[in-house]
């Protein structure tokens, strides 16, 4: 086994006190450091003491007994996955460790493509006085990372401790996540606070679902019927609107009402039935 686990012991709670500098201790684990400089570098510039949980292991010490038997790359994404985890960067974390077309769903928020980070802020938007802590780290495979980590805070139905735990896939050869999932567990918090956390998670999350949803619609849609703009016979010269006649060559036409346009009527259509849809999920799910 690879993890590191809180320590809930008093001496520990006095350790991690979040407001109490101190030196980063070496990184034991670190044996192959000279094939990745960057990861130690990052730890190094890092004083992860400063905002941590009280009672949990800071992030330094967690980083320091984990051991990854992966490639250097999958090590160094972890770590700074690790890093914005306790910093809550959220919308601004690091775009390196992850691939382009990395999905992540957390239960609530589900997104292709790693630039939809930038607009992934919920804790930042409804979580107030919001601490964050690395539980554990541990490699479940050579291409699969569990990192557990803990959220507390409060909102307006009372305090809030969360236990998150993520599933992270890696591609080897790059070191980037290509899957990212999250699974919140809410059972510490108060009553009123984790229907309230509930609630606004997917109230926050659904508009954001159904705007990537109509949009790859949209996108499916055009490329299954491109094609199809360019009917009709041959174009005279350079307008799109005037055809002639295969039948007669002396004939032309102009088409005021093309397929075109009832394409993207349809097109329209069919967006607004896929929105009304996913709409009708999310509310039930929520029920």
């Amino acid at each position: 086994s690879f993890s590191s686990s809180s320590a809930a012991s008093s001496s520990s709670a006095v350790r991690a006190a979040p407001l109490h500098r101190r030196g980063l201790p070496p990184l034991r684990a670190l044996k192959s450091s000279d094939n990745d400089n960057n990861a130690l570098r990052s730890l190094r510039s890092f004083d992860a003491s400063d905002i941590t949980i009280a009672g949990l292991i800071p992030l330094d010490e967690i980083c320091d007994e984990f051991v990854c038997k992966s490639s250097p790359a999958v090590e160094g994404s972890l770590r700074q996955i690790a890093r914005d985890i306790v910093s809550r960067k959220e919308a601004g974390r690091s775009m390196t460790p992850f691939a382009n077309d990395v999905v992540f769903d957390d239960g609530a928020r589900r997104f292709v493509g790693k630039e939809s980070y930038a607009a992934h802020s919920y804790i930042a938007d409804n979580v107030a006085g919001a601490a964050a802590a690395v539980e554990s780290m541990k490699m479940l495979g050579l291409d699969m990372a569990e990192v557990k980590w803990r959220l507390q805070g409060t909102n307006p139905g009372g305090n809030l401790d969360v236990k998150v735990t993520a599933m992270i896939q890696l591609n080897l050869i790059t070191g980037r996540a290509v899957s990212h999932t999250e699974e919140w567990d809410m059972s510490l918090c108060d009553s009123n606070a984790a229907t309230f956390l509930n609630f606004t998670r997917v109230a926050s999350a659904v508009p954001k679902n159904l705007a990537d949803a109509a949009s790859k619609a949209s996108k499916d849609i055009q490329d299954k019927l491109g094609k199809l703009t360019q009917g009709g016979g041959p174009k005279v010269g350079n307008n799109n609107d005037i055809y002639m006649d295969p039948n007669d060559p002396m004939k032309f036409f102009q088409d005021a009402n093309g397929p075109k346009d009832d394409i993207l009527q349809i097109a329209l259509l069919l967006a607004a039935i896929y929105l009304v849809v996913k709409l009708l999920e999310s509310v039930e799910r929520l029920g």
